[in-house]
């Protein structure tokens, strides 16, 4: 399988022709007061990981098994847990470290007492061993020593273990080579071939898992013996070559090598340097190179495995019958008509047939570029378009043919990197400049023939033909297409359609698709684009991001689709409940208003809040990327940077300190039972935000150089103190070293923009945050009624205060630097706009819903004047249903309802999605015992001749094909108790889920599954 054509990737350049204690005294040990206690036994070991606490206890039930002493810990209040030894084993690993060195040691000398006589520890020898003719193997579990008679007798059947001599000092190295040992091929072991034929010069090199070895090998040269390559085959060694075959590997090698590079990324490269190292260390000893044999037999070997998997091998037709894309695995969550879809699918009605729908996304993966260093003669594709890239020669012939014919089609949203690059070349001698993609993207699956080379970039000719062409394989109804700049993709993508070949999208009835930006991708879009293509307010989509979730392929997806179902359930108790709640709460009007506007494409997107309007920073990032263009224009600036300009470094750095912001308070919320997913999420974070300040820093000290003494200085003052969190480090914008010589005054202007619109912003954030309140209380007043309806209300109300107070605690900071920005500009007119935040100026609309004020009072002030932050754009009548009011609950509303919508969809999609998987593994069950039944029936006997010399080889290739044929029998009903196996941990993992996806909590009223649905 290729690499994930995924953006931002590490795939490299593809090739396109994929225990006892030792001490059990009891005693007691109270513990660290804080885990600060424990760094003080050695910095280099802090980087290590311990298990998870799951596998830890596991463990520790092994390891102290014999050892069963409870540690006494102080408690507090609740019961906690008591600890056991095994809790904490590097504590006891340290006083035992002489042990195992003394241990390790031992095992560097002789096994009997110094000054003995040596002698053979095999029980029939028992002769003496002079110096130098003591023997023992380093893979065996024996230390004892053996003659050399002996030492190759004891390993015929493992003639690759690695030997050590006993010189009278010391071990050395010794190899079976030397001793005489000699494999024959082609005769069972202990059999003598009566015509053996050496391998030339007497020599032949194995790789294996431990080393390269050089040993003595014969070949079979008896009448009827089979060919070189298959008596290597027979005995579990990958050949070099088919012609003349010099070396070869195990095939515990090459199984290593491919987990090692799905699971480390090992090369190629690197794991020959590890076996050759493993070989010999010193340098000393003259290994054979086998990197570019070893490439090729890694190459052809999974080649042959992907065959085999599939089934190939039980087609009587031979494996030159395979179809186009049959050997893609494929996704068994995705719909496939006559597989795994209900017999009536197509007559259910358009409320159900939304669950048919098969979701694709597109991408590209410009670090997959290859160059032209060979041809189809010289490195010839082995898979031809049977896997998941697509055939070279057909997808050659389609682009000389419609590469031309397709203009170029001009971008309405921004200048995106992917429209841009479409008539980029890969460079000098690059034959691709990157790939393409089209993949089942709920379940992050590479789809058949969806995969091919981008010649110039990501060209619309090159991503239709991967489109269309994974399409024509079980082609939907219904398409939900999510790609990175889909809102321009999708314009004029029917209408190309038209000129190619028929294809999924000119069939009739014509199949009905949405359109969608991954949620990563929508805020390099422009507003309308966020709103009209995001999958959070489209419906029919559940709860897909597109590219975020990876299911671990098919292996993990009984614990995969455990996980999302439960998260499923509780996210849908969470929003339909909050949805519910915030709808009793508004006025019937304006929800009969609301649920009768019409719906379609000319209508107002409900999403876009027209009401009060915010200075964004987009916008400020645009007027100032007009006004470098100009500057450039005039050549009146030098060029510090090439892509990143002085407005952009300033946006960029308060981009990181918005991160930096968030990150603290995620920390701050995880709490002391937050989960290991939990901290390693916002671990994660804080790496990442980790390396884009080392990018951003170096960038501006190019454009700030007196920053860089400043943070050496910083470093220098600080450098015992233990290193800052990565929401604590300083970014050094101009707002925070206004008193510093050297930073220019345009770095401040530039700041002072960004923030203003920063500001406006944020204000905008807290009034959304304050009417949400101001509803949400009143629904509590009226409608929460019982202990649980009131825990529901004060949870969301507790949440909902906490972002309020989030977000006036952003605002007092964006106005304390411009506070300090304003000084050295000799600006003030910000001030009207932005006043000091107290803790009065923030209250919603009305006092309706504050408890803290009788009837008497709420009713005395009605046409009140409402505090400054609803007054910033002018001021606003107190009617509850002015116009801004109106507008800004129904987009809040809408946006409610839509989260509900998606979590309700992604229950009963995943309880689809979970049905269909059983349904392609009885599927593949079925295709294994038909394969099975071919071999039972003797399809792969070959027909009897009646000449005599034909006959004879008749004999013979019928004997060899009952042997073949037991083996097609054996791996048939081996992978058919595999899926058995795995449909079984399927349906014990999911019992009950089902039922809990399709239903919902009696106590959501007004809440039906089936309705609820958003559909048009």
């Amino acid at each position: 399988m290729p690499p994930s054509p995924v953006k931002k990737s590490s795939a490299s350049a593809h090739v396109s022709h994929s225990h006892h204690d030792i001490d059990t005294m009891m005693f007691s040990m109270p513990e660290p007061a804080s885990n600060s206690n424990l760094s003080d036994h050695g910095n280099e070991t802090q980087p290590m990981e311990d298990p998870p606490a799951e596998e830890a206890s596991e463990e520790s039930e092994w390891e102290t098994d014999s050892d069963d002493d409870e540690i006494a810990l102080p408690t507090e209040g609740k019961k906690r847990k008591r600890r056991t030894r095994g809790d904490r084993p590097f504590l006891y690993f340290i006083p035992k470290i002489g042990v195992f060195v003394e241990e390790m040691l031992r095992l560097e000398g002789l096994d009997c007492l110094t000054g003995s006589q040596l002698m053979c520890s095999s029980p029939e020898c028992r002769c003496a061993l002079e110096s130098g003719s003591g023997y023992r193997c380093v893979d065996c579990s024996s230390t004892v020593l053996y003659c050399k008679s002996c030492t190759v007798q004891n390993h015929g059947r493992v003639p690759l273990h690695r030997l050590q001599r006993w010189t009278g000092t010391h071990f050395e190295r010794a190899m079976l080579k030397e001793l005489g040992l000699q494999i024959q091929l082609g005769h069972p072991l202990g059999t003598r071939c009566h015509v053996p034929e050496p391998a030339d010069n007497n020599t032949f090199t194995i790789i294996d898992s431990d080393g390269i070895h050089v040993v003595n090998l014969n070949f079979c040269g008896c009448l009827g013996a089979v060919t070189r390559v298959q008596q290597l085959l027979r005995h579990r060694l990958f050949p070099s070559t088919t012609i003349h075959p010099r070396s070869a590997a195990t095939f515990c090698v090459l199984e290593t090598f491919q987990m090692l590079s799905f699971t480390s990324r090992v090369s190629g490269y690197e794991f020959m340097r590890a076996l050759e190292r493993r070989t010999d260390n010193t340098g000393c000893l003259k290994i054979p190179k086998c990197y570019a044999s070893w490439m090729r037999m890694v190459r052809e070997y999974r080649h042959i495995r992907l065959l085999k998997r599939r089934g190939r091998g039980h087609d009587p037709a031979g494996i030159q019958n395979t179809a186009p894309g049959e050997c893609a695995v494929l996704c068994p969550a995705c719909p496939y008509p006559d597989l795994n879809l209900p017999p009536d699918w197509e007559m259910q009605p358009d409320s159900k047939q939304w669950l048919y729908s098969l979701f694709i996304g597109m991408d590209a993966n410009f670090r997959l570029r290859r160059k032209n260093v060979s041809s189809e003669e010289f490195d010839p594709s082995l898979n031809a378009g049977s896997a998941y890239i697509v055939e070279e020669t057909k997808f050659k012939g389609y682009l000389q043919e419609y590469d031309k014919k397709l203009p170029d089609e001009k971008s309405d949203c921004n200048n995106h990197d992917a429209i841009k690059s479409a008539s980029i070349r890969g460079g000098k001698g690059s034959a691709a400049s990157g790939m393409g993609s089209a993949q089942c993207s709920r379940h992050d699956m590479k789809r058949p023939l969806g995969v091919g080379d981008l010649q110039k970039g990501e060209r619309y000719v090159n991503m239709d033909y991967f489109l269309l062409s994974t399409l024509n394989f079980h082609p939907p109804r219904r398409l939900v297409l999510s790609y990175d700049i889909c809102c321009q993709y999708h314009k004029n993508l029917r209408t190309r359609c038209t000129c190619y070949p028929p294809n999924a999208f000119t069939k009739d009835p014509p199949m009905k698709t949405t359109y969608a930006i991954p949620k990563f991708h929508l805020p390099a879009h422009i507003e309308a684009c966020q709103t009209r293509f995001s999958l959070n307010w489209l419906p029919r989509v559940g709860r897909t991001d597109f590219g975020d979730h990876n299911s671990n392929k098919i292996t993990n997806m009984a614990k995969t689709f455990k996980d999302r179902s439960t998260e499923a359930i509780n996210k849908r108790l969470e929003l339909v409940s909050a949805f519910l709640t915030f709808t009793k709460a508004l006025p019937s009007s304006s929800l009969e208003e609301w649920t009768a506007a019409p719906k379609g494409s000319n209508v107002l997107n409900p999403f876009e809040n027209s009401g009060v309007t915010a200075l964004k920073e987009t916008s400020v990032r645009l007027q100032l990327a007009e006004e470098d263009k100009q500057v450039i224009a005039r050549g009146d600036e030098d060029v510090v940077h090439v892509d990143v300009s002085p407005s952009m470094m300033i946006w960029q750095g308060i981009e990181i300190e918005e991160q930096q912001r968030k990150l603290k308070i995620d920390t701050e919320e995880l709490g002391m039972h937050s989960t290991d997913l939990q901290r390693a999420k916002v671990l994660e974070r804080g790496n990442s935000i980790l390396r884009k300040i080392e990018a951003w820093v170096s960038i501006q000290h190019l454009y700030i150089p007196r920053l860089a003494t400043l943070r050496k200085t910083d470093e220098e003052t600080a450098e015992l103190a233990a290193p800052p969190a990565a929401y604590d480090i300083p970014l050094y914008l101009p707002s925070s070293v206004t008193h510093l010589k050297g930073v220019h005054k345009r770095f401040m202007r530039f700041e002072d923009r960004y923030r203003k619109a920063q500001a406006s912003s944020t204000l905008q954030d807290l009034r959304s945050a304050l009417l949400l309140k101001a509803y949400m209380k009143r629904s509590k007043r009226l409608y929460s009624h019982g202990q649980k309806q009131q825990t529901r209300s004060n949870a969301l109300l507790k949440s909902i205060e906490a972002r309020i107070g989030e977000i006036a605690d952003k605002y007092r900071y964006i106005r304390q630097c411009l506070e300090r920005l304003s000084m050295p500009l000799k600006t003030a007119d910000w001030q009207v706009s932005f006043q000091p935040l107290n803790p009065d100026d923030i209250q919603m609309l009305t006092r309706d819903e504050e408890d803290n004020k009788s009837e008497k009072e709420k009713r005395s002030e009605g046409h009140r004047k409402l505090t400054w932050i609803w007054m910033v754009q002018g001021v606003m009548p107190d009617d509850e249903k002015s116009e801004v009011v109106q507008t800004a609950l129904h987009s809040e509303w809408c946006k409610s309802r839509a989260r509900a919508h998606r979590w309700q969809e992604e229950c009963l999609l995943l309880a689809e999605e979970m049905r269909r998987v059983r349904l392609f593994f009885q599927w593949e069950i079925k295709q294994w015992e038909d394969r099975a039944s071919r071999v039972a029936h003797g399809d792969f006997i070959p027909k009897e001749l009646t000449n005599v010399l034909p006959q004879l080889m008749y004999e013979v290739r019928r004997q060899d094909v009952i042997y073949i044929d037991a083996g097609r029998s054996a791996y048939a009903a081996r992978q058919i108790a595999i899926r058995e196996r795995m449909l079984g941990h399927m349906t014990a993992e999911w019992k009950g889920l089902e039922y809990s996806l399709e239903n919902v909590d009696t106590a959501m009223e007004g809440f039906v599954a089936d309705v609820f649905v958003e559909y048009e």
